[in-house]
């Protein structure tokens, strides 16, 4: 456990560079919520995949990628089906990549468990919008 720690820790130091992702001015993202945002969910997938140094080494970049390729693929698609398909497309095109790294289990498991990180930030979201929203009617 405390080694699965250590490794979470320690790739969410390293790869914490690797997802900065530059504004249009240069400068890097100042957004301490998504950085934040960011290492809770590699920690949270290293630990739910039980992923070891070696395989982290080789899914941190190649899931940068992908993550990059799901955002790209949903630039200016309004339309939800075109969107889910977009989101499959790429799913699928990276599946290979991430079982050779991963084997096939932990490649299902990775899908699995970022959805469920994704659903579980949505509803975070959601909350903290609404307690906000909840505090400005009480002051009014």
């Amino acid at each position: 456990m405390k080694n699965q720690f250590l490794t979470a820790l320690f790739f969410v130091a390293s790869v914490t560079g690797v997802f900065a992702q530059k504004n249009p001015n240069g400068l890097g993202d100042n957004q301490p919520g998504r950085q934040k945002i960011k290492s809770l969910y590699i920690a949270f997938i290293t630990q739910e995949l039980n992923l070891s140094e070696t395989e982290a080494e080789k899914f941190w970049p190649i899931h940068h990628l992908y993550n990059e390729d799901l955002m790209a693929s949903n630039k200016g698609v309004q339309n939800v089906l075109e969107k889910e398909e977009a989101n499959l497309n790429t799913k699928k095109k990276y599946n290979d990549k991430f079982i050779k790294v991963l084997g096939a289990e932990k490649t299902n498991l990775f899908f699995i468990k970022d959805n469920e990180f994704r659903k579980k930030m949505v509803e975070k979201l959601k909350k903290q919008r609404l307690k906000k929203m909840e505090e400005r009617k009480g002051k009014s």
